[in-house]
């Protein structure tokens, strides 16, 4: 073997590690920013935002975007507001609290009577399997029919 014909594939291996290292580095990083996304397709009644809504503990749904091995929800957290909440808003209508459960489907509302003909805001907090807290969801809302 020629010392030009080793040099050579010293590059190519040098290329090759390389090249798988950036890859795995990119799919780590993908990881991570993965597990940080907040809850997304915030659901009342099976409906996004939906108008007149006559159930007096509508069904609330969302759905967590979490790629990592093993991934899941362990708890959660519902806010319901007057209106449109501020990331510093405290809850005005009612507040689940944190909740142990890996339900994000059919939640049901919990808290005062709702008022007919009334719009109401709401967003999820959840926790990931780890118990560290994804970022809250955007809000959504619902509004209320007649209700009678």
């Amino acid at each position: 073997m020629t010392r030009s014909h080793f040099g050579n594939m010293t590059s190519s291996l040098l290329f090759f590690v390389f090249a798988f290292s950036f890859v795995i580095a990119l799919a780590a990083g993908g990881q991570v920013t993965t597990a940080l996304m907040k809850p997304t397709s915030l659901l009342c009644e099976s409906l996004t935002a939906p108008l007149g809504i006559d159930t007096p503990k509508p069904a609330l749904s969302w759905r967590l975007q979490d790629g990592r091995w093993g991934a899941k929800q362990t708890a959660y957290e519902i806010t319901v507001y007057n209106k449109v909440p501020t990331a510093a808003s405290r809850p005005d209508v009612w507040d689940s609290r944190r909740i142990q459960s890996d339900q994000s489907v059919d939640v049901h509302y919990d808290g005062p009577t709702l008022g007919p003909e009334k719009r109401y805001y709401w967003r999820v907090q959840a926790w990931d399997k780890d118990g560290k807290a994804y970022p809250a969801s955007d809000v959504s809302w619902w509004e209320t029919g007649l209700l009678s």
